[in-house]
């Protein structure tokens, strides 16, 4: 996610470069052989071009607002996660004391340290599974080696740990604590990081309507490549400067728009998940009163994952 006001020199030209690549050449292409080889004549009249610009601007723009819909749908449920995440190591370690464990569940202190624990193995296998990633052996030191073994095989690993809390916590809790509303205020907690997780997989798994994309990344490009071919009578070789730049411009939105449309697929503009993990783990470990905190991630070119 771009957090800074300007992004590096070094990620501008990753994300502009084939948009100017092809534009430029394409530009110095038809210039070069209207001047030395033969007349370029294909070109449309002013006012067909002028109208089609305009409509695929107006695609564009209903994309673009539709795109960014979808992010920051998929930010708001990040955010709810974090206040959730919050919410569930405050109920944990203010809720489940010593008078509440069975004989056998161990110290209070030791409870909370293996709920809050696997909390972040949690929301690191949402990650890995909303991005694609596979590096599960990443959340192995969160749980116990039992526990991992389950998960190696899980098909949806954070839904399985997820359910894991509820069972482990039904485990050592006293036989008289699930009667208490504390209990359900857990449990609710519980249940609401289920309902992001679905909203998560529901943004990831339900893509943009196809031919929309299609007709609207089809008349771009073509506009893109007529505009040269258009301008060059009129022009000259000014035609080279402002093709180029209409054509970075087109190029540049269309691509932005993509990107946003999959807001977890590891670009420039994807919800900074890595970034809210180590948030959460920072201040669960802190509920904890431990002082040893994962080190905070920082922006890198303007950019943080």
């Amino acid at each position: 996610m771009i957090v800074s006001g300007e992004l590096s020199y070094r990620e501008t030209w990753r994300f502009l470069r084939f948009p100017l690549l092809y534009s430029f050449f394409l530009s110095n292409l038809v210039w070069t052989l209207n001047n030395y080889v033969a007349n370029v004549d294909f070109q449309l009249p002013g006012d067909v071009l002028a109208a089609l610009g305009a409509v695929i601007a107006i695609f564009l723009a209903f994309r673009n607002n539709s795109s960014y819909d979808r992010w920051w749908e998929a930010r708001k449920i990040w955010g709810a996660l974090v206040n959730d995440s919050r919410s569930f190591g405050m109920a944990i370690t203010s809720l489940v004391k010593d008078e509440h464990l069975r004989p056998d569940a161990g110290p209070a202190k030791q409870v909370h340290r293996e709920f809050l624990r696997r909390h972040v193995a949690f929301i690191n296998a949402l990650r890995m599974h909303l991005r694609g990633e596979s590096d599960w052996e990443s959340i192995a030191p969160y749980v116990s080696e039992s526990e991992m073994e389950w998960y190696r095989e899980a098909v949806n690993k954070p839904s399985q740990i997820n359910q894991f809390q509820g069972l482990r916590l039904n485990e050592v809790l006293d036989s008289e604590f699930p009667e208490e509303i504390r209990h359900a205020t857990i449990f609710q907690i519980l249940q609401r990081f289920y309902d992001a997780q679905g909203k998560c997989e529901r943004i990831k798994n339900t893509t943009f309507p196809r031919p929309y994309v299609y007709l609207t990344d089809v008349c771009v490009w073509i506009y893109v490549t007529v505009l040269p071919f258009s301008l060059i009578d009129e022009l000259g070789l000014l035609d080279i400067l402002v093709s180029t730049f209409v054509g970075v411009l087109l190029l540049a939105f269309a691509r932005t728009a993509s990107d946003y449309e999959n807001p977890f697929e590891g670009t420039i503009h994807d919800i900074s998940m890595t970034a809210l993990c180590v948030t959460i783990e920072r201040d669960l470990i802190q509920m904890l009163r431990e002082t040893d905190l994962p080190k905070k991630v920082e922006a890198k070119d303007g950019i943080i994952m």
